[in-house]
């Protein structure tokens, strides 16, 4: 196996950082854990040991050519220039993998590579929990009950953990945008906050959940993968639940509007203020037969989303590695649930004291 390092863009942040501890202990892989904040970047590596370094970096400005050629893989977690790292990564025959949950950044990612024509290297997009075991849930669900016809991915996520800025600012900006969805067999564009449905189960702490469509990038990946589909759809819901009702109360007056706009500053804001909440994690899939006779939920729940995301991406880093496959793929691509399951259970074993992650499946 190849020894060479892999760079983490943006590796001392939370999901970075985990990402490097599991890659280091678990894999003995060197790491170079990037960012813009070299001291940062150095004191996260120092705490890794020997198999660690921290470098300065800004991706907007680029990344030399001979640091790209110097390592076998790069985690891109800051959401910046990811089409031009990616571009750059499949030509020098290097592994690409971005976890950002923007389905415009990621088109852009995938028509880049795509534009190349043929390629060694290979880019992973559609990476991590949601889009990414969403992704692989569903195909999975999907290909086991090939006469649904409509899909529903609830993702539900305790407000008890502090996301970075950037993924929390990119949140705040969706607020007051439209995304693509597919609907009554169409691919089109609603507006975020415009749908909400209530899903019942006992899989919930609650037995009714609100949750509100979203632009995940899962749904249309999902949907061009399986054109049977004349339904599928991506919601949200947050915990606890005062947290999801002010959700609903500002997606219904204008205020989100206002958020959107100001995303930077109040993005600033929420990194300042304290965790609320739980850290609970739920994926919840539900498809339907076109009669709606026969439905099939696929569900899945666990603790700490940054250390289940670094978990998945460590699975898709391994599975890129063995794989054939060049240009740009979708993490279900090259990732099974078998496995899948196999890389949360083993990272469960690293000294949380959370409950394993589970998964279920109903049929009636």
């Amino acid at each position: 196996m190849d020894k060479s390092p892999v760079l983490i863009i943006g590796g001392y942040g939370d999901v970075g950082f985990r990402l490097a501890k599991i890659l280091t202990s678990r894999c003995n892989t060197p790491m170079i854990l990037a960012g813009r904040n070299r001291l940062s970047a150095e004191n996260a590596a120092a705490k890794l040991g020997y198999l660690a370094r921290g470098i300065g970096l800004n991706a907007e400005m680029g990344i030399p050519l001979n640091l790209i050629k110097s390592v076998k893989a790069i985690v891109n977690l800051s959401e910046i220039a990811g089409d031009r790292i990616a571009k750059e990564c499949v030509e020098a025959d290097k592994i690409y993998i971005d976890a950002s949950a923007s389905h415009k950044y990621l088109l852009k990612i995938k028509k880049t590579v795509e534009q190349l024509g043929a390629v060694k290297g290979l880019a992973v997009i559609n990476a991590g929990l949601a889009p990414g075991l969403t992704n692989i849930m569903a195909a999975d669900i999907l290909n086991r009950h090939q006469c649904s016809k409509d899909i529903d991915i609830v993702v539900s996520l305790g407000g008890g953990v502090r996301h970075g800025l950037a993924a929390t600012q990119w949140f705040l900006e969706s607020l007051g945008e439209q995304f693509q969805t597919r609907r009554d067999r169409i691919n089109q564009k609603i507006v975020t906050g415009d749908h909400w449905k209530i899903f019942s189960s006992s899989f919930f702490q609650q037995e009714k959940v609100w949750a509100m469509a979203f632009g995940l990038p899962d749904q249309i990946a999902i949907a061009d993968k399986y054109p049977q589909l004349e339904n599928a759809r991506s919601f949200l819901n947050l915990e606890p639940v005062w947290l999801n009702t002010f959700l609903r109360t500002t997606m219904t007056n204008g205020i989100s509007k206002l958020i959107s706009k100001y995303a930077h500053f109040f993005a600033n804001l929420l990194q300042r203020i304290p965790e609320f909440g739980n850290d609970n994690v739920f994926i919840y899939i539900q498809v339907r037969s076109k009669n709606g006779d026969e439905t099939h939920i696929s569900a899945f729940r666990g603790t700490d989303q940054a250390e289940l995301t670094a978990n998945m991406l460590v699975a898709g880093l391994l599975c890129a590695e063995d794989s054939s496959k060049t240009g740009v793929v979708d993490l279900d691509d090259i990732l099974d649930l078998k496995r899948s399951k196999a890389a949360l259970a083993e990272g469960d074993v690293s000294a949380h004291a959370f409950q394993t992650p589970r998964f279920m499946e109903i049929s009636t």
